[in-house]
């Protein structure tokens, strides 16, 4: 079902979320392709260890890419793709899929996720049902690599135009 069959005039509403399962796979690959912060934040092993055939020792600093594991085959089929499907099994439900790791994982989770992920959930939402959005210049094409690679990533300037829905 589409946003506009499941809410029609209601405001959205965080609970509404169940019924709109689409959105939050787009949200979830939107997540996955933009990679707003590539890398994790630092780390330091408390013991000599070993991790993917390397042997690293105690009290080094390691720094985890997310980016390399949100675009990694063996946890994301043709990661060069936007495909939201990837995240909906064959009846439509969220399918979890423990590579996504926009907010980081483990004991030093983004504390924060819970509300962004509301946020989230809820101005997408709010701007699709109100607005529609189109690239001033749809011959020029777009791509995941259209953005400045640094510490956390922002997309390229780009000109859209944003419409109001009747």
């Amino acid at each position: 079902m589409t946003i506009f069959q499941v809410l029609g005039d209601k405001i959205i509403e965080y609970s509404d979320r169940t019924k709109l399962k689409y959105v939050d796979a787009v949200i979830m690959e939107i997540q996955r392709c933009a990679h707003l912060v590539p890398l994790n934040v630092a780390h330091g092993t408390s013991a000599d260890t070993s991790l993917g055939g390397y042997n690293i020792p105690a009290k080094t600093m390691i720094i985890p890419s997310l980016y390399s594991v949100h675009m990694d085959t063996k946890y994301f089929s043709n990661p060069e793709k936007f495909d939201p499907d990837r995240f909906l099994d064959g009846h439509g439900n969220l399918l979890k899929n423990e590579a996504l790791l926009p907010f980081s994982t483990g004991p030093r989770v983004c504390i924060g996720e819970p509300l962004a992920r509301m946020e989230l959930f809820l101005v997408f939402v709010y701007l699709i049902k109100r607005f529609n959005f189109a690239r001033e210049d749809p011959n020029k094409p777009h791509t995941l690599e259209s953005k400045h690679s640094q510490v956390t990533n922002a997309p390229l300037p780009y000109k859209l135009r944003a419409t109001k829905r009747n």
